[in-house]
């Protein structure tokens, strides 16, 4: 009896030392690329982090292309598409739509098609060739016609900002458009529906730094998963 109090003594005594050694683990540059639009939702919470453990440093990359992770280029990435290499970790971080937006001059001054079959008829914002790969950038080819007007951009922050400005009419992920940047859904539900990823190496797994950064996003979007889903509930 003596003798297994002293091993659950040592027990207790080795998982505290571990808590110990891993709060004062937390600290050093971490660092996660996304798309500029993800990365403005993250600020604040990565600013709380930093009061939380002042010896992390979260160092974001706004990300125009999907980084590599086993060469370092970044610790965590937040992708559209579920990554293939084998020798990387990949949570499911958010589900989204995309919706077609125009702005409110726009719809003012040429009106809004009634079916999705009508957009062919509208100045379209479409997205270039180096993004065809991704079903959210390339939904809109579909209403492509050669005797329209197109005008094609290369993200969608630079869509969200053709759009505003009244050129026409695009798709865009719902948690980068709303009425408050004084646009409009032109139809009324999302035409597409994705899974975004958390991804980071294999050989990561145990850094406590990343861990505590890994779920302080996952825990973040979950909170925001209307918003990025386009409705309440997403379930």
């Amino acid at each position: 009896a003596v003798h297994a109090a002293e091993l659950m003594e040592v027990a207790v005594d080795s998982a505290t030392a571990s808590i110990r050694v891993a709060k004062q683990g937390i600290e050093g540059i971490v660092k996660v690329s996304c798309v500029g639009s993800v990365f403005h939702m993250l600020v604040p919470l990565f600013d709380s982090l930093r009061e939380k453990y002042p010896k992390l440093r979260v160092e974001v990359n706004d990300a125009d292309h999907i980084v590599s992770l086993a060469k370092g280029e970044a610790d965590i990435a937040v992708r559209m598409v579920r990554p293939t290499e084998p020798d990387l970790v990949a949570r499911n971080a958010f589900e989204f739509g995309w919706a077609v937006f125009a702005s409110k001059s726009y719809a003012e001054r040429h009106g809004l098609p009634a079916r999705q079959e009508e957009l062919c008829r509208h100045h379209l914002i479409l997205y270039g060739e180096e993004r065809q790969h991704h079903p959210g950038y390339h939904w809109m080819e579909q209403y492509y016609s050669k005797d329209g007007e197109v005008t094609r951009v290369k993200n969608s922050s630079v869509a969200l900002r053709s759009i505003q400005a009244g050129v026409g009419i695009g798709l865009l992920p719902l948690y980068e458009g709303g009425s408050e940047l004084g646009l409009v859904k032109v139809f009324p539900d999302a035409v597409l529906f994705q899974t975004a990823w958390l991804v980071y190496h294999e050989s990561n797994r145990n850094s406590a730094r990343l861990r505590v950064v890994i779920d302080a996003m996952i825990e973040f979007f979950a909170s925001r998963a209307g918003d990025f889903i386009g409705r309440t509930n997403p379930n």
